[in-house]
């Protein structure tokens, strides 16, 4: 017989709470500032008080228990990410949409409960590698950064990662004039970390999060090659110029635009419990009003095929999932640059 009883709530307790940990504290905030474009009024202002009493040298006895931890939790915020002083805390941009922060939110409870957090649609990811060797905490918050970058340069109607045109790229529209959506590079996402996060990003770390991430059936990515059109002008002119055949050469035939990058609907299941939200639904809802105002399109702006030999490969029983539908998207119904359809035979 036991000597110290407990009930039941008490021995599942372990089970049932999680204590939370800084590194899940410090990403929750620094998305909400993301979105927001200033840091919680709260924080900012016990972290204000505690500096002006500390510049004075007079005592914190004035302040409660709870405004001193909020200025020392304000405070790791600032060293964590670098940041010298309070107007250093954002640029007053918004980054992410509430959609796009909610998702967020709810994702940083993979870093101290990857296994049983949301019904334990997560434990793919932690498993990801191997089932008895699973991911690091270190690990856990590198993923959950990567992410925060794809879903901030993600279209919230189809989960697919990209991007629209800017003063440096000139735009593709559709036969309705709609902006189409395009790809977007790793090496334009590594600076966007940079640029969210304030840190840089080793290209071995993020390398790893996104095999992880495809690993865990969570993220589609397809390569788009297209011919060379202009390489072939520069091939004539070295020709005319009495260039030696090497150099010729050397001019690529095929080159490659950005990526197809898109969220499962694996992914997305992890989030139905949220998505139908009141709140959410009227941030998506301002999203599609925004696009509808800007003329922008969710499709992604496809290309034509170079070669009868592209439509072969691609066409191939091997070349499909299990569903029957097609692994690359450029060959299911082919849109070119300009809008037109192209036949498949």
């Amino acid at each position: 017989m036991r000597r110290h009883r407990t009930s039941r709530i008490h021995e599942l307790a372990h089970h049932t709470t999680v204590v939370e940990s800084m590194d899940s504290q410090l990403c929750k905030l620094h998305i909400k500032v993301l979105s927001a474009g200033v840091i919680p009024s709260g924080l900012r202002k016990s972290f204000i008080k505690v500096k002006a009493l500390r510049d004075d040298y007079r005592s914190l006895s004035s302040m409660t228990g709870i405004e001193q931890q909020q200025a020392e939790f304000c405070l790791d915020y600032l060293q964590t990410f670098g940041m010298s002083d309070l107007a250093g805390m954002s640029d007053g941009i918004h980054w992410l949409t509430h959609y796009q922060k909610r998702i967020l939110l709810a994702l940083c409870d993979f870093i101290d409960d990857p296994l049983r957090c949301h019904r334990g649609l997560l434990a793919p990811l932690h498993q990801c590698k191997s089932l008895l060797k699973t991911l690091q905490t270190k690990q856990r918050v590198h993923l959950i950064k990567v992410v925060t970058v794809l879903i901030s340069s993600m279209n919230i109607e189809s989960w697919t990662i990209g991007k629209y045109s800017n003063k440096y790229q000139s735009a593709l529209y559709d036969n309705n004039g709609l902006e189409l959506f395009r790809g977007i590079t790793h090496a334009e996402l590594k600076e966007k970390y940079r640029t969210l996060w304030g840190q840089d990003i080793n290209k071995g770390v993020y390398d790893d999060c996104i095999k992880m991430l495809k690993l865990a059936g969570f993220l589609e990515i397809e390569s788009c090659y297209l011919s060379n059109d202009a390489g072939d002008i520069k091939r004539q002119e070295l020709r005319e110029s009495g260039a030696s055949l090497d150099e010729i050469n050397a001019i690529p035939r095929i080159c490659s635009e950005a990526a197809f990058k898109r969220f499962t609907p694996a992914f997305k299941q992890v989030f139905a419990f949220m998505l139908d939200a009141e709140d959410m639904i009227k941030s998506k809802m301002k999203a599609f009003a925004k696009s509808a105002a800007r003329k922008l399109s969710s499709a992604y702006a496809t290309y034509s095929p170079f070669s009868d030999s592209f439509w072969t490969r691609k066409r191939n029983d091997f070349k499909q999932w299990k569903n029957g539908r097609s692994k690359y998207p450029q060959s299911a119904s082919m849109m070119s640059a300009c809008g037109d359809p192209i036949p498949i035979n």
